[in-house]
């Protein structure tokens, strides 16, 4: 299987990494709100957050804003700006995505 970029969100925590399966991100399911993939765009300093988990769903763009306001991520990821997409393509969330 290939590795891809994938995110998922645990309770107020978004884990990013580039794997196989989300489930690699955690030991467990609880709390897990869901995920997907993402892309970074240096160029443009944008952090775009698209698709589902196949094993843990979507999320919804109150859960994405909740954690970038209140939650922990990644320190590499704080001055990015943060686009949300429930498309399942990367293309579709730079036309259509919404800035969190």
């Amino acid at each position: 299987m290939a590795k891809v970029e994938k995110w998922i969100i645990i309770n107020d925590e978004m884990r990013i990494g580039f794997i196989d399966t989300a489930a690699e991100l955690t030991d467990f399911v609880d709390g897990i709100k869901g995920g997907g993939h993402f892309q970074i765009h240096k160029k443009l300093n944008k952090l775009y957050l698209f698709g589902a988990s196949k094993s843990f769903g979507k999320c919804s763009i109150e859960d994405v804003r909740d954690i970038k306001t209140n939650g922990y991520y990644s320190p590499s990821l704080s001055g990015l700006t943060w686009i949300f997409s429930e498309s399942d393509t990367f293309l579709d969330s730079v036309i259509n995505g919404i800035q969190v």
